[in-house]
């Protein structure tokens, strides 16, 4: 027997010996979707309510007791109160005019929005009564219900209806129930073991610790099918039972739902795969980085909403797996999933999506296989403490940033409202970058190395361009993406366009103010003052998140706050990849020169399209991976001051 094997077999009959969760997990479905069913549709089918419900009318009724026979409604003479709809004495009140009838009812209360589906029927009733009897008067037949006659013809067939509807669901579900279904085996696996301190022993066996990555990450992978076929038994279940209990319509049992052919379920399997791959290799993640059992669980819950958020993205309106999205986690497998089910198979999309899956699952099981390797998280060491100076430093440098927004807010707004070019010209150059040096020198702190205005290799500066045009594409291609669930108004960018016209720049001018300036200035800001203080963190990815984020912030707009994060996290990553903030300066300027005249002038002469192709893409986050790591990393000269 092989290692992988061995451990697979000893952690899987682990698991097993849970008969409580191994029952919740895998058995109560099977039977808890046929009761939820039969109850659910024991309340559904029948009359809505067969309660006698009183009325309170005011004015001559007369003309509608006749309508109302049958329907379960007292009518009681009276003057409208409403206090008395809202203790219940009435579940509607209803005024009759000559003009009309006015209708008083509440919302929220049941018996009231049944009264008044009852009483909406006695007066349609009693209005084509009335309008046929006006034309017997005038010596003319007329059914008011065949005024406007239409009729509905669906065209598509049960099966289509059934995997329309199967499309829209099936993704939720799958995500839902394969981070459900892996989650307590991945967490005990792990965490739990990591609690209990049983892990050091399983780790001190003579067996390659790669053997025990891979049959850990087996049993999470196998639960997690397990339990995708435990809910879809469950299903299966369900629809063979309805018919058994009188559920069943003349176009089929289940509300004519149709189970797809056997072609359509080796296509579902075929994206399940990536998917479930790369689920198990998260929840194995979070488990190898939690402390404990709880704090694994508690991961979780963001976790499964992001995975849902995603699935949602690939609902919106518009939303093409022809497109971007192709290679956006989970939200591929959700297109693609969709447009099997509804025969829109297209081999290209297709294929690009699942290529792209398939490298998501692959690098999230390398880096789960990473963290169950290293011994400080697998056993619980705790790291080294960071130095307190370095802690308080950084949060200083925070909150003086969140106070220089706040100066900038009000500073440059009331500027730009004075003269847009002048004003921006002001609060870049003055309040943008004036108060960070004064900052640094108020502190003390080294200026140049803060600043990282050092010397850089001449392949950094040129490395800027490949950069800038990759981040281009990237956020023109996130743009595309967010501007079906969040788009910008068209108003707001006709009102700036016209504004910028308004003020007759040229190219120059144009550049000058929207590139090189915010280059230079924002760059000393966020990639200088700010990135240069949280450095001696030791933290790099959460520098890079924090000034990313503050620059997202910057921007004062909630269109532009992830594309700018975006963009001011790849900034930072290059000061970081370098050591010096020239890098950053010409990848800011190449960057907004690109957005301000190539995409402008791309969009206008109809290429939009090719900008967002998932194979431009792809090809663009190949290159600024590469960019990004070609940059070498300069040192402070000997003997350079702090000018």
């Amino acid at each position: 027997m092989s290692p992988t094997w061995i451990v697979f077999r000893k952690e899987w009959l682990e698991v097993i010996r849970d008969r409580r969760a191994i029952f919740v997990a895998f058995v109560l479905p099977v039977l808890i979707y046929p009761a939820l069913y039969y109850a659910v549709r024991s309340t559904s089918i029948g009359d809505r309510d067969k309660s006698t419900l009183r009325v309170g009318v005011g004015g001559d009724s007369d003309f509608l007791r006749p309508y109302l026979d049958g329907r379960r409604l007292i009518l009681e003479p009276g003057e409208f109160d409403p206090q008395r709809l809202r203790d219940g004495s009435f579940a509607l009140f209803a005024q009759c005019d000559p003009s009309g009838v006015t209708v008083h009812f509440l919302t929220t209360s049941h018996g009231s929005t049944e009264a008044l589906h009852r009483f909406r029927e006695a007066l349609g009733a009693c209005r084509d009564d009335r309008i046929r009897g006006r034309f017997a008067a005038m010596g003319r037949s007329l059914d008011p219900r065949r005024v406007a006659s239409i009729e509905l013809h669906d065209l598509s067939s049960a099966e289509t209806r059934s995997l329309f509807m199967l499309g829209k669901l099936l993704p939720v579900f799958l995500v839902i129930l394969l981070l459900a279904g892996g989650s307590f085996a991945a967490i005990d696996l792990i965490a739990g073991e990591k609690e209990r301190g049983t892990l050091e022993t399983l780790f001190l066996q003579p067996i390659d610790r790669s053997s025990l990555v891979r049959g850990k990450f087996l049993v999470v992978l196998f639960m997690s099918f397990a339990s995708l076929a435990s809910n879809a038994a469950g299903v299966l279940v369900t629809w063979k039972v309805a018919p058994l209990l009188g559920f069943e319509r003349s176009d089929g049992p289940i509300d004519g739902f149709v189970l797809p052919p056997l072609r359509v379920y080796l296509l579902v399997l075929l994206w399940v795969l990536p998917l479930a791959v790369f689920t198990s290799s998260l929840l194995l993640a979070i488990s190898a980085y939690a402390r404990s059992f709880r704090e694994a669980q508690t991961y979780l819950v963001p976790v499964t909403l992001v995975g849902v958020a995603l699935v949602l993205l690939g609902a919106a309106p518009g939303a093409s797996l022809a497109s971007v999205l192709a290679l956006v986690p989970v939200t591929n497998a959700a297109l693609a999933i969709r447009d099997v089910l509804e025969g829109r198979f297209q081999v290209l999309p297709q294929a690009i999506a699942w290529a792209a899956s398939a490298t998501y699952a692959a690098m999230a099981l390398r880096r789960a296989r990473s963290l169950l390797l290293r011994e400080d998280l697998v056993l619980g060491i705790e790291p080294p403490a960071v130095f307190v100076e370095a802690d308080l430093r950084a949060r200083r440098a925070v909150l003086a940033v969140a106070l220089h927004l706040l100066l900038f807010y009000f500073v440059g707004s009331w500027a730009q409202a004075q003269d847009l070019v002048l004003g921006l010209v002001f609060s870049l150059w003055c309040v943008v970058l004036l108060p960070p040096i004064v900052y640094l020198r108020a502190r003390g702190s080294p200026l140049r190395k803060t600043l990282g205005l050092v010397a850089t290799p001449a392949r950094n500066l040129l490395l800027a361009l490949p950069v800038a045009a990759a981040l281009a594409v990237l956020i023109t291609a996130y743009k595309s993406v967010q501007d079906q669930f969040l788009p910008v108004p068209l108003k707001v960018e006709e009102y700036f366009k016209e504004l910028l016209d308004a003020q007759g720049l040229t190219d120059t001018g144009r550049l000058l103010l929207f590139a090189i300036s915010p280059a230079i200035c924002e760059e000393i800001l966020f990639r200088g003052a700010l990135q240069g203080e949280l450095e001696p963190q030791r933290r790099p990815w959460r520098t890079v998140l924090i000034v990313g984020f503050f620059f997202g912030l910057f921007h004062l707009s909630v269109h532009r706050l992830v594309p700018t994060a975006l963009v001011g996290c790849v900034l930072a990553i290059t000061r970081q990849r370098s050591g010096s903030i020239f890098p950053a300066m010409a990848t800011h300027a190449s960057y907004n020169a690109l957005v301000l005249f190539g995409l402008e002038r791309i969009a206008a002469r109809g290429g939009g399209d090719l900008v967002v192709h998932p194979l431009l893409v792809a090809a663009a986050l190949g290159v600024l991976a590469a960019a990004l790591a070609g940059m070498g990393r300069s040192q402070l000269r000997s003997g350079s001051g702090d000018g």
